[in-house]
């Protein structure tokens, strides 16, 4: 059929002088039987509705960053997304770019931090990239900058958490800023805190240092302006716990230590008012770890599907589309390349293609833009440097029928 197609537009191509002499040639009724199947063929080839097949697809070029990357954060302004990053193109600092339609632009300067950087976590708040990090130039301790257009400027002072700060998280409730982060000592894990911005400086919500043990791999939420940290708890074999400040002190989620098994790469998340948390059972150096997602059922942290998933991997992270849990991941069985999953109320299964990067995907980040997953992502195959990618599922192509109708007269006889 295309073979067919293709000799007819080429006839037509070469051989129609104007669209009056191809309406007598396709009017011809010596003609008809051969000019009515060819053409009858071209409008339901191409005019009809057809499957269009799924797929991840590169938003913009793959691994447009300077050099290779860490750290990435993948948000939307309205319906732009921006990654921010560590930037090793650029001494480790930190730099954000975005996507203008066409290519991946930077954000004002690349490597705008005062010194390297790590931890790198992007929120907006009206339609203002704001980005907090482990700020190497301010004793390793929390810092956070904006965009104000032209530059980006500190948001109170440089490095104003009271310690070192890792594994930082920032989100807004209404349009204050809030930061979450383990306070380490030297090289030593400490506990989980999280600051706010009132206007004028950073201060702390409830007390420092709240949890009852070490804590790692904080991940902040908010549900209607309330804050919830999820992290590694130390003081529970390092299963996850789960805190929220009621106006008055930080408590407990359920109970403290819920995860069957020690929890990395924690990552939580809302669907309506139920907590859902994501995580890993070994850290970034373990093969084969466990991926498992639980909720938090008003008295209980249950299982999504079964204890594990069936899958393994790292760098989880979770996001929802209409009430639906989508799980991103570096997918072990698929050569260490990116995968997404989603549960469909029995079990977990693949979006599109499993293992769908090039290249090894570390440091991914998931977010959706309405329907459509985005996921952003280092990949071994570009050096390290980001790639971003979309998934397409366009369903069906619609017949436009009046082209169609415009065709049709060409076949009314003399």
């Amino acid at each position: 059929m295309r073979q067919a197609l293709f000799f007819f537009s080429l006839y037509l191509r070469r051989n129609l002088l104007s669209w009056k002499k191809a309406k007598y040639l396709l009017s011809s009724r010596r003609n008809y039987p051969f000019w009515s199947f060819f053409v009858l063929t071209y409008c339901i080839f191409f005019f009809s509705p057809h499957s269009v097949q799924a797929a991840w697809n590169y938003v913009g070029k793959p691994g447009f960053s300077a050099d290779r990357s860490r750290f990435i954060s993948l948000a939307f302004s309205g319906n732009i997304p921006y990654v921010a990053y560590i930037d090793d193109g650029n001494g480790g600092k930190a730099s954000v770019m975005k996507f203008d339609g066409s290519n991946w632009a930077q954000v004002g300067a690349a490597g705008f931090s005062s010194g390297a950087a790590a931890y790198t976590s992007l929120a907006f708040s009206n339609n203002i990239p704001y980005v907090a990090f482990l700020d190497s130039a301010n004793e390793n301790k929390a810092s956070v900058m904006k965009f104000d257009g032209t530059n980006w400027v500190l948001l109170g002072s440089a490095g104003f958490s009271a310690e070192s700060a890792h594994f930082i998280s920032l989100a807004f409730s209404d349009d204050v800023p809030y930061v979450a982060y383990s306070g380490y000592d030297l090289a030593t894990p400490g506990k989980a805190n999280v600051m706010k911005f009132n206007g004028n400086q950073w201060v702390q919500v409830g007390n420092a240092g709240f949890s009852a043990g070490n804590a790692m791999h904080t991940n902040l939420s908010f549900l209607s302006n309330v804050p919830y940290v999820a992290y590694h708890d130390s003081s529970n074999s390092g299963k996850a716990s789960v805190m929220k400040f009621d106006s008055n002190s930080w408590v407990q989620v359920g109970n403290a230590g819920f995860s069957i098994e020690p929890a990395y790469n924690i990552s939580l998340a809302f669907s309506g008012n139920v907590p859902y948390l994501a995580y890993s059972n070994g850290g970034m150096l373990y093969s084969n770890s466990r991926i498992s997602v639980m909720k938090f059922d008003g008295n209980n942290w249950i299982p999504i599907g079964d204890i594990f998933t069936g899958y393994v991997g790292h760098y989880t992270g979770i996001a929802f589309s209409d009430g639906i849990p989508y799980l991103a991941f570096l997918d072990d069985a698929n050569e260490e390349k990116a995968s997404v999953i989603k549960f469909n109320g029995s079990n977990w299964r693949y979006v599109g293609k499993p293992g769908f990067s090039s290249g090894e995907a570390h440091w991914i980040s998931l977010t959706f833009l309405g329907d459509t997953p985005y996921i952003a992502y280092a990949d071994g195959n570009n050096a390290g440097k980001i790639c971003v990618m979309k998934f397409d599922n366009n369903g069906q192509i619609h017949t436009p029928y009046p082209l169609l109708f415009k065709i049709i007269p060409f076949f009314k006889g003399n």
